[in-house]
């Protein structure tokens, strides 16, 4: 289980309960904000990173905390800048160096979905 050691409108430190029997620090890490709070009453919702690399990473981890209790954790591995154009429900994807694709944009529920190589690929906001 994590704890949450302490908070700040612009800093967040989680760890092991201090009911844990973990000596004091052993586990913790910290974060920073991203932007700006969500909301003054609740410091804990919206987009942290941490301040270290990620554990045999060179990258950083994301955080991001939602008003309806949901929490999602990324590792960006891969960056791929693309261009693109929106006519309608038709999208046309240029990504550098891979050439380009066209199709349908759809809904499904919250998940957004686009043309991807020969197939498609499902996006969940965060």
């Amino acid at each position: 289980m994590t704890a949450i050691q302490s908070l700040t409108a612009d800093t967040l430190r989680l760890g092991p309960p201090s009911d844990a029997g973990v000596p004091e620090g052993a586990g913790s890490f910290d974060l920073k904000r991203i932007g700006r709070p969500e909301d003054p009453n609740n410091l804990l919702l919206g987009a942290w990173v941490t301040v270290a690399a990620m554990p045999d990473t060179p990258n950083h981890g994301y955080y991001y905390f939602r008003n309806n209790g949901t929490e999602t954790f990324n590792i960006p591995f891969l960056t791929q800048r693309c261009t693109y154009a929106l006519t309608g429900d038709r999208i046309r994807l240029t990504v550098g160096g891979r050439g380009s694709v066209e199709g349908q944009v759809r809904w499904d529920g919250n998940i957004l979905i686009l043309p991807w190589g020969r197939g498609e690929a499902k996006f969940k906001r965060f």
